[in-house]
């Protein structure tokens, strides 16, 4: 069930806009971020790069929902650490694979003191 729908804006030119934001650890599927981009993405290929605190990296394809619009809820696996998440879109034309854009922002993943609280 999607509680947070975080709205990044891209623009090819101007790069991205968004306000860091924060998560929960393992809070699954909770997550779904929306990119607006100025430009058309109908032929592109839109992928999201994610660096954990561990050096891991993700890499995920975003859903085009149509010309301008495009989203992600956020995989599992990138809820797991606690800790700065860096992610990296990257934006590419679609017959080529050349790089078009490449944009960076992150979100922190807080701890859920609720796993090892106790009930008083």
């Amino acid at each position: 069930m999607i509680v947070r729908d975080i709205e990044i804006s891209v623009d090819f030119d101007n790069g991205i806009n968004y306000t860091p934001f924060y998560t929960v650890q393992n809070d699954i599927d909770t997550y779904e971020i929306t990119f607006i981009f100025e430009q058309e993405i109908t032929d592109l290929t839109l992928r999201l790069a994610f660096k954990l605190p561990s050096e891991t990296v993700w890499i995920s394809e975003l859903t085009i929902l149509d010309a301008e619009t495009a989203t992600i809820i956020l995989p599992d696996v990138v809820l797991d650490e606690i800790g700065k998440v860096g992610c990296q879109l990257s934006v590419t034309d679609g017959t080529s694979d050349r790089l078009t854009l490449q944009e960076s922002f992150y979100f922190i993943v807080n701890e859920d003191f609720s796993v090892n609280g106790t009930q008083i």
